[in-house]
C-alpha cells in the first residue's frame, strides 16, 4: 500500500476533545490551548465520533472524512469526564482541525509500519492525501512550533544542574547509664596509686589526669557516676544526583549524648552513637562520588568528615549507629576503619575486577581543617604542612565473595600521627591509634593519658601498620556470623631528650571479635538480636619503658616508689554485648541493650564496667 507520499509528522502536542462516549446533542470544543493528545494516547479512552466537536460544519466534506477516519481507526482520544466538559456551541478553527488530522496521520502511519488490524484501505489513504493538501499550511505551522519546543526541551534536559535533592534524616533518643564500679585507670595511674601518690582524678587526656602532687597519699580511686542520663543525636543527609549515576552528600549533625570516657576513665565504655557537641549544628560530612566503567569502578572525593567505613564494605550487618551495635567498639574492626580517630579529607577508589573480586584504596588526611599548629593533626590547610603533611591514613582492602552467603576482606593500613606537648604538659590530640575504642595505651603507647608528659614543647610521632581480616557468613536464614582479627605494629620517635632505660619506641596492638546475629527472630520481620564477644584494642607487647615513675619526666629524684614501667597492658580486656532491636514500623525502632568490659584499660585491678541503654531511632 504504497507510495512515499504519506507524510509522517513528529510527536507533537495535540488539541482534542475529552469524553469517553458520544455526548448528547452537538457540543463544541473550547480553545485549542486547553487540551492535547500524544501519539501514545491510544491507551486512554478514545473519542469514537467527531460529532463530539463541531469544527468545519458537519455537512462539510472535510468534517465527514475526518469523522470516518476517527471512527474506523480510533485516532483521537480525549479526557473521559462525566459529563463531557467540552459542550460549547463554538466552531473550532482550522488549526484545531489540523491537530485532529495530525493524530489520524500518526495513527495510520503506525498501522502501516506494524501491519496490524485494522488494515488501512487504499481509499482511506487517498482521503488522507486530500486532507493533507487542504490543510498543508496549518500542519506546517504546527510542525515548526513542535520542532522548536523539542529543541528547547532537549537543551533544558542537557543543561539542568540537579535532578533532585532528597533529605534522609535520623534522630536518636537514648536513655543510658553505667554501673558504679570506679574509674578504670591505666597502668601508670594504678602504679601511682599503689605508690601512695596523690592523684587528681580522671579528666580529659592532657589535663590534670595522672599528675603527681607532693603531700599526704590518697590511695583511693574516684567513683564513677551511676545516674541515668538522657541524650539525643540528629543527622540530616542531603543527597543530590547531578547525572543520575553520581551522589553529592552533605550531612548536618547536632546532638548532646555523653562520651562515657569521662564517667568511667576509658574509651572502652563509649556508646556507638554518642555525640557531645553541645547541641550546635555542624557540617559533619561532605562527599562527592561517581562511577566509571559502567559501574564497575567508583571514586569518592572526601571533602569533610569522612572515615574508611564510609567507603569500604564493613562485613557486618550491625555497623549502623542507629540500628546496629550499641557500643563504639562492637560496630566493626577499629584498627581498619577507625585508625587515627579523626574524620578526614581525601580520596577513595575501588574497582570490581570480576564478580566476587573487588580491590579498593583510600587516602585520608585526618582532621585537616581545624589546626594550624605545625605538627598537629589539624594542619591540612596550613601551607607549612598541607594535606599531605598532616596526620594521614592509607587503607587498602581486597574483598572476596566466593559464595553468595560468605564474603571476607583482607586489609592493610598504614598511618602516621603526631602530637605536640605544650608547656605545662598538655598535648594536642593528634594521636589516637585505636579510634577511641581500646585502652589508653592503645590510643598512644608512648604517651598515654595519665602520663605526666614529655619534656615541654616536645613532639611525638608514630607510624602504625596493621593487617586485618574481616568476614561475614550467613550460615542459616536466621543466623549470621561476622567478625574480625587485627594486629598492628607501632613505631615511635620524639624530639625530646632520651631518658635512661626507656628503650626503643615499639609496641604491638591487637583486637578481635565475633558477632552472633539473629535476624527476624520469633517470626518478626525487621527485628534483630545480636551478641558480641570481643577483645578491644590493647597493647599486647612493648619495648618502651616509660620514665614516668623514674627520675626525670617531672617526678623528683628520690621519691619513694619511683620506678620504671614497661608500657603495655598487663591484662587482656574482654567485651560482652547483647541487644534486641524491635522494629516498631518502617520509620521507628527501639533497641534495649547492654555491654560489660572485663579488665578495663588492660588492668585486672580495675572493676568490671557495665553500660546499659535504650535507644530509640527515627529514620525518614
Amino acid at each position: 500500500m504504497g507510495g512515499n507520499w504519506l507524510v509522517v509528522c513528529p510527536v507533537i502536542v495535540l488539541w482534542v476533545v475529552a469524553g469517553d462516549a458520544v455526548a448528547e446533542g452537538h457540543p463544541t470544543l473550547q480553545r485549542s490551548e486547553q487540551y492535547y493528545v500524544e501519539p501514545g494516547i491510544m491507551n486512554q479512552a478514545q473519542v469514537t465520533a467527531v460529532a463530539d466537536f463541531l469544527d468545519v460544519q458537519p455537512t462539510d466534506w472535510a468534517f465527514l472524512a475526518l469523522q470516518s477516519l476517527v471512527e474506523r481507526y480510533g485516532c483521537i482520544g480525549g479526557y473521559p469526564t462525566h459529563p463531557a466538559i467540552y459542550q460549547g456551541q463554538r466552531p473550532i478553527t482550522r488549526y484545531e482541525f489540523a491537530a485532529g488530522l495530525h493524530a489520524c496521520l500518526e495513527r495510520v502511519n503506525g498501522l502501516l509500519k506494524t501491519a496490524v488490524e485494522p488494515f488501512v484501505t487504499q481509499e482511506d489513504l487517498v482521503i488522507l492525501q486530500k486532507l493533507q493538501a487542504e490543510f498543508a499550511a496549518e500542519l506546517a505551522m504546527m510542525r515548526g512550533r513542535v520542532d522548536a519546543l523539542d529543541a528547547r526541551t532537549a537543551t533544558l534536559e542537557a543543561q539542568q544542574f540537579s535532578t533532585v535533592t532528597k533529605l534522609r534524616s535520623e534522630i536518636i533518643l537514648a536513655a543510658y547509664g553505667v554501673n558504679d564500679a570506679g574509674i578504670a585507670y591505666n597502668r601508670i595511674e594504678n602504679a601511682l596509686l599503689r605508690g601512695n601518690r596523690r592523684f587528681t582524678g580522671a579528666t580529659s587526656a592532657g589535663a590534670t589526669r595522672g599528675v603527681v602532687i607532693p603531700g599526704a597519699p590518697f590511695g583511693v580511686k574516684a567513683s564513677a557516676a551511676n545516674q541515668l542520663a538522657l541524650g539525643y543525636r540528629v543527622r540530616m543527609n542531603f543527597n543530590t544526583s547531578l547525572t543520575g549515576t553520581d551522589l553529592l552528600r552533605l550531612r548536618l549533625q547536632t546532638g548532646d549524648l555523653g562520651n562515657l570516657n569521662g564517667a568511667t576513665g576509658t574509651n572502652q565504655t563509649r556508646l556507638g552513637f554518642d555525640n557531645n557537641n553541645g547541641g550546635n549544628v555542624i557540617v559533619d560530612k561532605l562527599e562527592y562520588r561517581f562511577s566509571f566503567q559502567t559501574g564497575r569502578g567508583r571514586v569518592t572525593i572526601a571533602g569533610l568528615g569522612m572515615e574508611p567505613d564510609d567507603f569500604f564494605d564493613v562485613y557486618t550487618p550491625i555497623s549502623s549507629p542507629g540500628s546496629g551495635a550499641i557500643s563504639r567498639f562492637g560496630r566493626y574492626n577499629p584498627l581498619f576503619y577507625r585508625i587515627g580517630g579523626n574524620a578526614g579529607t581525601g580520596v577513595f577508589m575501588d574497582y570490581q575486577f570480576r564478580d566476587g573480586v573487588q580491590l579498593g584504596a583510600s587516602f585520608l588526611g585526618n582532621h585537616p581543617a581545624t589546626g594550624g599548629i605545625p605538627g598537629t593533626s589539624g594542619s591540612g590547610f596550613n601551607p607549612d604542612l598541607g594535606l599531605f603533611g598532616s596526620n594521614y591514613t592509607v587503607n587498602v582492602l581486597l574483598g572476596l565473595e566466593p559464595r553468595r552467603d560468605f564474603k571476607f576482606g583482607l586489609g592493610y593500613v598504614h598511618s602516621y600521627s603526631e602530637n605536640v606537648t605544650q608547656p605545662g604538659g598538655t598535648a594536642a590530640a593528634g594521636i589516637n591509634l585505636s579510634g577511641s575504642t581500646g585502652t589508653d595505651l592503645a590510643v598512644n603507647p608512648f604517651n598515654p593519658a595519665g602520663t605526666p608528659g614529655l619534656a615541654p614543647l616536645s613532639r611525638t610521632g608514630v607510624q602504625f601498620d596493621t593487617i586485618n581480616l574481616m568476614f561475614q557468613w550467613q550460615a542459616l536464614p536466621q543466623f549470621i556470623l561476622a567478625g574480625w582479627f587485627s594486629y598492628g605494629w607501632v613505631r615511635g620517635q620524639s624530639d625530646a631528650p632520651a631518658l635512661p632505660a626507656q628503650g626503643t619506641r615499639q609496641a604491638n596492638i591487637l583486637t578481635t571479635a565475633l558477632q552472633f546475629i539473629f535476624p527476624n527472630p520469633l517470626g518478626r520481620t525487621g527485628d534483630r538480636v545480636a551478641l558480641i564477644l570481643g577483645i578491644p584494642p590493647y597493647v599486647r607487647a612493648s619495648r618502651w619503658n616509660g620514665g614516668t615513675l623514674g627520675t626525670g619526666n617531672n617526678i623528683p629524684a628520690g621519691v619513694a616508689g619511683a620506678q620504671k614501667l614497661n608500657l603495655r597492658d598487663t591484662a587482656m580486656p574482654v567485651h560482652f554485648e547483647g541487644f534486641y532491636l524491635f522494629q516498631v514500623n518502617r520509620f521507628m525502632s527501639i533497641t534495649p541493650g547492654a555491654f560489660v568490659v572485663l579488665n578495663p584499660n588492660g588492668q585486672a585491678s580495675n572493676n568490671p564496667l557495665a553500660v546499659y541503654t535504650v535507644r530509640t531511632t527515627f529514620s525518614f
